[in-house]
């Protein structure tokens, strides 16, 4: 019973420094599984909607359809996106896979970021 009052004591008090910090996380990781943020989102983005390919192809912009496309098997709506209100950008057309295309132009998801995802191409 004294070790447990003494572990209370010793780690129940502020983190002062890097050194505490990282005693502190790696007492709490033997009692919790810890995953990233990135891996807890992504795991949610799976649960959304389910997208085949040709369900994708009718959310192209035209006649007052959505503008989805489709990166690394998200599904991104880019209606609020100037540059897509066409249905187009750059000649890329919506309601497609663009994940070459897209990798290719721009190389980095952080343009995806802060958009909107409806779903998962199957």
């Amino acid at each position: 019973m004294g070790e447990s009052i003494s572990f209370m004591e010793q780690y129940n008090k502020p983190i002062s420094n890097d050194e505490q910090l990282q005693m502190a996380l790696r007492v709490m990781s033997s009692y919790f599984e810890f995953k990233r943020i990135s891996e807890i989102l992504e795991a949610y983005d799976r649960q959304q909607k389910q997208f085949t390919i040709e369900e994708l192809s009718q959310y192209n912009g035209k006649n007052g359809k959505p503008v989805y496309v489709a990166v690394d098997g998200i599904v991104y709506d880019l209606s609020n996106v100037k540059q897509w209100a066409s249905g187009m950008h750059f000649d890329v057309v919506a309601g497609k896979d663009l994940t070459a295309e897209f990798n290719s132009h721009h190389g980095i998801k952080k343009v995806l970021e802060n958009k909107q995802k409806v779903g998962i191409l199957i």
